[in-house]
């Protein structure tokens, strides 16, 4: 085909409307977009249980917007920022390249809200507060358990979506706003938890339960709807040996490899649905 035919052609090809405006590529798909977002509420139950996850779309095409992640399999795609429930994804946010940008059409919140929150920390309050077009909620207060892991999970975060009728849990790093006390056993005194034993502590506010947990190393552990004191017995395997652990894990394994134990309840659930997005 000759270039100045295609030009002819080229003029009356569009995948969106013709005055909607093109600052990112994403405003090109984003009618699309709603239209998916609409059909999956449509014909999808949602459960009890939500998980927040990072997500990569792979495209092989020029776009400003592409991230590169090495550690990927697929290293260089489109990242997008998804809610699902039971491996179906309800709701997501494209993410744009570059500093002082990122996730696209965050949640406006109150001035005293948003200054607590980085763009990131923003992510899961915006894709669970999320309203239809006749502006009620797209997940109900009351109804919901959000999963996330430690990059989004903060304690300002989780204390406002409780006040929000949402509750959340996830894992924690090691930072500020969390129990000095719990950081120190992550960083400092790991030899001090046996295999298994839990030590907790609530939030300044006491609305959120915190907790670091010994399994094949400390994990911290922050909740709005977890109860400490409930295990399920579950298949665990032992990590390889050191000779700083050895003692720890033959106390709690003997000589077996794998060995059925004791863990958190909230340890279970957690393994069990933060891998919704990936399925």
């Amino acid at each position: 085909m000759a270039k100045e035919r295609w030009q002819q052609l080229d003029r009356y090809l569009y995948c969106a409307e013709i005055n909607q405006s093109f600052k990112s590529p994403f405003n090109r798909v984003w009618d699309l977009s709603e239209v998916i977002r609409e059909r999956a509420f449509k014909y999808w139950t949602v459960g009890v249980h939500l998980c927040v996850d990072e997500a990569i779309a792979r495209f092989t095409g020029r776009a400003s917007e592409i991230v590169i992640i090495k550690t990927k399999p697929t290293p260089e795609c489109f990242k997008i920022w998804c809610l699902a429930s039971d491996g179906v994804i309800l709701n997501w946010l494209f993410h744009a390249r570059g500093a002082g940008r990122g996730p696209v059409n965050l949640l406006r919140l109150a001035d005293d809200a948003a200054s607590a929150f980085t763009p990131t920390d923003s992510v899961p309050i915006t894709l669970v507060l999320a309203v239809d077009a006749e502006g009620r909620r797209l997940f109900p207060p009351n109804l919901h358990i959000v999963w996330d892991d430690n990059l989004f999970n903060t304690i300002p975060m989780l204390e406002y979506l409780r006040s929000q009728g949402v509750g959340c849990a996830g894992t924690k790093l090691a930072k500020e706003s969390f129990s000095s006390d719990l950081m120190r056993l992550k960083t400092q005194h790991t030899c001090q938890l046996e295999w298994g034993e839990i030590r907790w502590a609530l939030s300044k506010s006491k609305q959120v339960f915190q907790a670091a947990w010994r399994d094949n190393q400390v994990v911290l552990f922050a909740s709005t709807v977890a109860e400490p004191t409930q295990e399920v017995v579950k298949l665990r395997r032992r990590s390889k040996l050191t000779q700083k652990d050895k003692k720890l894990f033959r106390k709690a394994f003997v000589n077996e490899p794998t060995k059925l134990l004791g863990i958190p309840q909230m340890i279970d659930e957690y393994n069990c649905h933060m891998s919704e997005v990936d399925r």
